[in-house]
This record gives structure tokens, sequence and C-alpha cells, in this order.
């Protein structure tokens, strides 16, 4: 779940400020200013149900946090397929 905050500078907008993890409650937000790798420790899923499913016609969309990740990923009976970039 994502918190922003409506500022204005010329124009209105939103600035994200902090990011709520669904599973677990844990909050991320930056440190200061030039944190700019905050974002990274918090992931958005965004599942795209299909006709002939329990969920028909809906999105489902949620953040989950790094460890969240990992514990589900942990009760997979086939394990994932992983890429390093680097």
């Amino acid at each position: 779940m994502k918190t922003t905050v409506t500022k204005t500078f010329k124009d209105t907008y939103e600035e994200l400020v902090s990011i709520t993890c669904n599973k677990c409650g844990t909050i991320i937000q930056p440190k200061n200013k030039k944190d700019f790798f905050w974002l990274d420790k918090m992931q958005t899923v965004e599942l795209e149900w299909g006709y002939g499913s329990n969920h028909d016609a809906t999105t489902w969309k949620f953040d989950l946090c790094e460890d969240c990740i990992e514990d589900l990923i942990d009760t997979f009976q086939i394990p994932v397929e992983i890429i390093e970039l680097f």
C-alpha cells in the first residue's frame, strides 16, 4: 500500500512518502532526500485474472517487502528462476 502526499509547487502533484507491506505491515520510507534506493526494498505485485478464473476480470495489486517475498518463495514446491543482472 503506497502512501502519498499532495504538494504544490507551480503545479499540484503527489509525492510517494512511504510504502507499507500488505502482508506484515512493515513501512519503508526514504531516510533523506538523497535516498534513491529505498524503493528497492519493496516490490509491487500485480495479478490480472483472466476469463474462467474464480476472479474473472479483476486485478489484484499489493506491495510486499523482501522478507515476505522470501517467506512466500520458501513455500514453493518448484524453485523460482533467478536471473542475475550483474
